[in-house]
């Protein structure tokens, strides 16, 4: 499987506060770009020259808790370069969470041209809204949100749960933006899922600012315990984590727009 990573914000300090990223992941059936909530000016300024957008299968939309970036827009966007109308022969692929949509503060989350109807979006898109997790291809799951029992009048946004795995021969990668869950869950969520019981490695970004150092230890030997090899970081851990975490895994970071072979 190959990995590009496409990083929004032109400085460190944009990036560690939005935490916009997009992954370009290519294997022998499908070519995806997964989109963890990069801007809508991004998407049309950097996209076209990043990747090739006739290679494109299947798009993957998830939310960004760190930007308030809208579906719709992005929609919008990505329409834009992938240069889509109405009278298309074959629709792009796209998979969301219903939550990517999702009105906040009372704002509704419209570009230039869509609508809040799936009518509309499937005129550009071969659209699937959907929480519960799905293959994508023999190769790729869709990890969708944890079906955990929700509290009445819950009306969190999460989007932003959405991780890609990858089922390689030597075990699971899973492929997320900036975690807003635990890492052990999203590990353990993604063993159950795939029904495999070893994980390789993550790529994505770790929010753990809030945990203490013992916090951490734990972590580090629970990666251990699960001979999980690699952490790929695009946005990089306190000096103080980094060196605990170092301890019971290989942390590297994620240089953007280089190619991974990750197997």
């Amino acid at each position: 499987m190959r990995l590009r990573v496409i990083v929004d914000g032109d400085n460190q300090k944009e990036l560690l506060s939005s935490g916009g990223i997009a992954y370009l992941l290519e294997d022998e059936n499908s070519t995806i770009l997964f989109d963890c909530g990069c801007s809508e000016k991004h998407i049309r300024t950097k996209y076209g020259n990043i990747l090739d957008v006739k290679k494109v299968t299947d798009i993957v939309l998830a939310g960004n808790k760190f930007a308030n970036i809208k579906g719709f827009a992005r929609l919008n966007a990505l329409r834009y370069i992938f240069d889509l109308s109405e009278n298309q022969s074959k629709l792009k692929n796209l998979m969301a969470h219903p939550d990517v949509f999702k009105p906040k503060d009372g704002e509704i989350y419209m570009g230039s041209i869509y609508n809040k109807t799936e009518e509309d979006i499937n005129k550009f898109f071969n659209l699937i809204l959907d929480k519960t997790s799905k293959y994508i291809n023999h190769n790729f799951i869709y990890l969708g949100e944890k079906p955990d029992k929700k509290e009445k009048g819950d009306n969190k946004n999460y989007s932003d749960v959405i991780s890609l795995i990858y089922k390689s021969n030597s075990g699971l990668i899973i492929i997320s933006g900036k975690l807003t869950l635990s890492l052990n869950k999203v590990m353990e969520y993604a063993k159950y899922i795939a029904s495999v019981y070893k994980i390789r490695t993550f790529i994505g970004g770790l929010n753990l600012a809030n945990n203490s150092e013992d916090e951490i230890e734990n972590l580090g030997k629970y990666l251990q315990t699960e001979n999980l090899r690699n952490l790929y970081l695009f946005t990089p851990l306190d000096e103080n984590h980094n060196k605990i975490l170092s301890k019971y895994v290989n942390i590297k970071t994620i240089i953007p727009n280089k190619d991974y072979t990750l197997v």
